[in-house]
């Protein structure tokens, strides 16, 4: 999949819209617009949503995190766009953002390096040429550039529009059903793989389809990976992470983009199969139990 870049459009009636203006009225306003500000960057790259992972106690705490934004000036902050519309729960855990749809802009790094060979394009000029001829030159420039505008405006156009119908396709009740099902689903069986079952009610729905983006290979490997560290280790079962602990944040380190081997000469192992894993950490767990486990 081509990278694609992202960016913020604000309307030019933005700092004119009322919501707008009385929140830059409250007392600390200006911060609390920037604030919002910089909750519409994280959100354009999450289709429009912020999410609750569950790493602090609340969402607000979690938000004024990831913002390096004061807790009270960002609870002020959801709280007025809540209570104008601009923000709603939209799942367990999901807030959507109303007006970010609309100042979503965003290009493939294909179409940047085209955009950017162009303008490299048209600052070069051949001095030796006669006026006649780069004049000639110029006018043609100029209609290639506008027949090849139009086709790049038209190409993005019909991206948008398949973006618009891709979004409104995952948000039909159909789909946030299927997808639940398909993340409780990948989440069963990452549990099972996993040896210490403590804590499985503490893993939010929302950190269940973060591990369903994530892919059912992927995240076999960093159990592996893990288990791979903790014998290279001798770690003692009671000090290996809770499954909770492991699969809300834990795993991030253990990805196979993210790990960092033990040089297999101290072991000679290499890693393991899936159903190697099993059988070598077969009854590793015995007498661990989990009152939330099912």
């Amino acid at each position: 999949m081509a990278k694609r870049y992202y960016w913020l459009k604000l309307p030019d009636d933005f700092f004119r819209q009322k919501p707008i203006k009385k929140l830059r009225r409250i007392a600390g306003g200006d911060t609390y617009t920037v604030i919002y500000l910089k909750m519409l960057l994280v959100a354009i790259k999450q289709d429009c949503r912020l999410y609750f992972d569950g790493v602090e106690e609340d969402f607000c705490t979690e938000l004024a995190l990831d913002l390096d934004e004061d807790l009270d000036n960002v609870k002020v902050t959801v709280s007025f766009l809540l209570s104008q519309g601009l923000m709603v729960k939209d799942e367990e855990a999901e807030y959507l953002l109303t007006e970010c749809d609309k100042m979503v802009g965003s290009e493939t790094a294909g179409a940047q390096r085209v955009r950017d060979y162009r303008n490299r394009k048209a600052l070069h000029c051949n001095t030796d040429v006669t006026p006649v001829l780069r004049d000639c030159n110029v006018e043609k420039e100029i209609d290639t550039r506008v027949r090849e505008d139009t086709r790049d405006r038209e190409e993005s156009e019909k991206e948008k529009r398949e973006e618009i119908e891709i979004r409104e396709d995952k948000d039909t009740p159909a789909h946030k059903a299927q997808r639940t099902k398909d993340a409780n689903a990948l989440f069963e069986y990452l549990w099972n793989l996993y040896p210490k079952k403590r804590g499985k009610g503490n893993v939010s729905l929302t950190q269940k389809k973060k591990l369903l983006k994530i892919g059912k290979e992927p995240m076999e490997q960093a159990i592996r990976n893990y288990m791979h560290d903790i014998e290279i280790n001798g770690t003692d079962m009671k000090y290996v992470k809770n499954g909770s602990s492991f699969f809300n944040s834990g795993y991030v380190d253990y990805l196979p983009e993210n790990y960092v081997s033990y040089p297999t000469a101290r072991t000679g192992k290499r890693y393991q199969s899936t159903a190697e894993y099993m059988e070598a950490t077969k009854g590793w767990s015995d007498g661990i139990t989990d009152d939330d486990n099912s």
